[in-house]
């Protein structure tokens, strides 16, 4: 990509020596953007496919640098175009970061899946920024929600840490659940974590799927509606695989999760994975759509306390990564988000 006195000149080199090659007018403001920030990255729509890439005005191959300010583009057209001439001007001077998942901005085809894991430790934090729900419960289709410990706050509680709070459920349905799951799980899955009764492992295996689906609601994850009406209405819905083992466990106070955002296909067919590690446990709760996926914990649903086939090795947020691939089919990033500072909790 070149910057010319008349124009910017974007050549994208493709197959059979064939070269696609943008021109843009020195007048267009995105001249004076990409002049400051040295890249810009594209869409490219065939027929069957949207093929995403990046060009530099540099011989560069690492992630790319973009200029961040607080602040955002009006929907008026005056307001938006003076807002759009202001940021191509001045964007030397914002703060230059990396994306939060680089992937996305490399060379990539629609329908990528991701995947994040993020902590709520002694020390720091990197919670997701929660996004709008629709004001509508996830269990009932009630237009009403309330603020629900997505997290549970026995768990948040104990570690003095910080919880993920999403509105998502309406205070009938929160009210359900607390009564119903956690209020027991609070006894049973505090450390040292004793001898569990049969009745505790069904709880588990409900309280489990329940937690990996609010929680992954509050971090962005799509999936289909009927799953937390499911177990609102005291069924575990079809195809989920639960595992969980005190054996293994975190390191840190607190909780480390994993969220899986899977590609437009495998939502439709109903792909789901998260993982949650505590000081007390380390749990797993899956939905294949494919070939079986090996994961190294116990497994306690729908197979009762069966042995993993495979050992734990690396770090939760490898175990994540390695689960995530073998059900996406496709390679990732791994992927450190900015931390945060705990504040001080009683």
């Amino acid at each position: 990509m070149e910057i010319e006195s008349s124009e910017l000149v974007i050549s994208i080199n493709g197959t059979n020596e064939s070269t696609l090659t943008i021109r843009i007018g020195e007048s267009d403001p995105v001249v004076g953007i990409v002049r400051n920030c040295k890249n810009l990255s594209l869409g490219i729509p065939s027929k069957n496919e949207l093929q995403f890439t990046r060009v530099s005005t540099d011989e560069v191959n690492s992630p790319p640098l973009f200029p961040m300010r607080t602040g955002g583009l009006l929907n008026r057209e005056d307001e938006s175009i003076r807002r759009l001439d202001e940021a191509a001007e001045l964007a030397a001077r914002y703060k230059s970061i990396i994306p939060t998942r680089p992937d996305s901005y490399l060379d990539s085809k629609e329908g990528a899946s991701n995947y994040d894991v993020y902590q709520s430790t002694s020390g720091c934090y990197s919670l997701p920024n929660v996004t709008r729900l629709g004001g509508i419960c996830w269990a009932c289709a009630k237009q009403e929600t309330t603020r629900e410990h997505c997290s549970p706050k026995w768990l948040a509680d104990y570690y003095k840490v910080e919880p993920l709070v999403a509105p998502i459920l309406c205070g009938d349905c929160n009210g359900y659940f607390g009564a119903a799951i956690e209020s027991r799980m609070a006894e049973v899955l505090r450390p040292p974590i004793t001898r569990i009764s049969e009745e505790e492992w069904i709880l588990i295996v409900v309280w489990s799927i329940k937690t990996a689906l609010t929680m992954s609601l509050a971090s962005g994850v799509r999936f289909h509606p009927s799953w937390l009406n499911s177990l609102r209405n005291g069924r575990v819905p079809d195809g989920f695989k639960v595992y969980f083992d005190p054996r293994l466990s975190l390191n840190e106070q607190g909780f480390n999760y994993g969220v899986s955002k899977f590609s437009d296909r495998l939502v439709a067919e109903g792909a789901f994975l998260f993982t949650l590690s505590t000081p007390a446990f380390t749990m797993c709760v899956i939905r294949e759509v494919g070939n079986s996926v090996e994961v190294p914990l116990l497994e306690i649903y729908p197979k009762i306390y069966s042995e993993p086939s495979v050992l734990m090795s690396g770090a939760f947020a490898d175990m994540h990564q390695q689960i995530h691939e073998s059900i996406s089919g496709q390679i990732t990033i791994p992927n450190d988000l900015p931390l945060r500072k705990q504040a001080p909790r009683s």
